[in-house]
């Protein structure tokens, strides 16, 4: 007989199993009306594991369901070993893409984790549903599909104080935006959707195809990089379209409480009130500044606007970890790109410090 503790992380851990595999039926969707062959691998995935989920949270069910705090790492721990070996199925049961599962796994944990690496040598030619699960992947993994399922534990009686602690960052982990912490989830995912919906939006005013907007809108609100061409960002060869990519990234690496207090507020002054925001942008106009300098006094480009435009784009994507970038940068010169490369790393040493503590 399972102990009570194991049965609470197995009840948690088979709902989120469920909550997850839904996440499969987009891009079936997707291989469906474009009449791919990939919809019988992201069906085959989800008939593995959404009756699976079902089955094991049914007959784990328990009258206590207190989580304490090791339980919630151990659960997180657990998931997403569960969430990678999930991510990668779709790509592994594809017979067009014919991977090894360890290169499957390799791009399911990439897309998840907003890594943006990648095992694909030609991304262009792809099927379109499976570039548009490589975005799905990003964007799910950029806020978490824990935080949406502390979003819906109330319906089961579940407290999920313990999980959202365990998967949020930044000084707010130990805050509540408003006073029922399922309602701070879901203003947190009504936040990070409307970010990536303007994103879309904006790309497709710049220049993208709609599918294109949304793949790209995607993966830059999530910083996870993955394009659905080879070249990225590159391809479009497009000023207005790198501006939005830039911008967007910048935007998107900001704390996403701040966005929901000055909606709820509907006002800029917590925007303006925030030390760690004034500091992340005054980081990012000063590295910006100095590329631009730099770049534009080397020649790189024609013209004082292009070079800010690139300078802008690439800047704005290294320093937020986003991946996106443009073919002609490996032309820079040699110290921007390690000036480059060192602001990456400084980026994330906040991030960590802001995670600790």
């Amino acid at each position: 007989m399972l102990s009570s503790r194991s049965r609470v992380i197995i009840h948690l851990s088979s709902f989120l199993i469920v909550i997850y595999s839904l996440t499969l039926l987009l891009p079936m969707l997707v291989a469906l009306a474009a009449g791919e062959q990939s919809f019988f691998a992201f069906a085959t995935s989800f008939l593995i594991f959404f009756p699976a989920g079902i089955v094991c949270w049914y007959r784990s069910k328990t009258a206590e369901l207190q989580l304490q705090t090791r339980d919630g790492f151990l659960v997180i721990a657990v998931f997403w070993l569960l969430f990678s070996i999930i991510s990668a199925m779709p790509f592994w049961l594809d017979d067009h893409l014919n991977m090894a599962f360890e290169d499957a796994l390799f791009e399911g944990i990439s897309g998840i984790t907003t890594t943006g690496a990648s095992v694909f040598h030609n991304v262009t030619d792809l099927p379109r549903s499976v570039l548009y699960y490589r975005a799905q992947l990003n964007f799910i993994g950029g806020l978490g599909v824990i935080v949406l399922a502390v979003a819906i534990f109330p319906l089961l009686g579940i407290g999920g104080m313990r999980l959202y602690q365990s998967e949020m960052a930044g000084p707010f982990k130990d805050e509540r935006l408003t006073p029922r912490l399922a309602s701070s989830a879901r203003n947190l995912w009504f936040t990070y959707l409307l970010l990536g919906f303007l994103c879309i939006v904006a790309f497709k005013f710049a220049g993208m195809s709609w599918f294109d907007a949304l793949c790209h809108g995607l993966s830059t609100v999530s910083l996870g990089g993955f394009s659905t061409y080879s070249e990225s960002i590159g391809y479009f060869n497009s000023s207005s379209i790198e501006l939005v990519a830039g911008i967007f990234s910048l935007l998107s690496a900001v704390n996403f409480t701040l966005y929901f207090m000055a909606l709820a507020k509907r006002s800029l002054k917590p925007l303006f009130s925030s030390t760690e925001l004034r500091f992340y942008f005054a980081v990012a106009a000063f590295i910006i500044a100095l590329v631009f300098f730099e770049v534009w006094r080397a020649n790189m480009y024609s013209s004082a606007e292009e070079s800010f435009v690139h300078a802008f784009f690439l800047t704005s994507s290294m320093l937020t970890d986003n991946g996106l970038a443009t073919a002609d940068y490996a032309q820079w010169p040699s110290h921007i790109i390690v000036l480059l490369l060192f602001a990456s790393f400084f980026w994330w040493l906040c991030r960590f410090y802001l995670w600790w503590y």
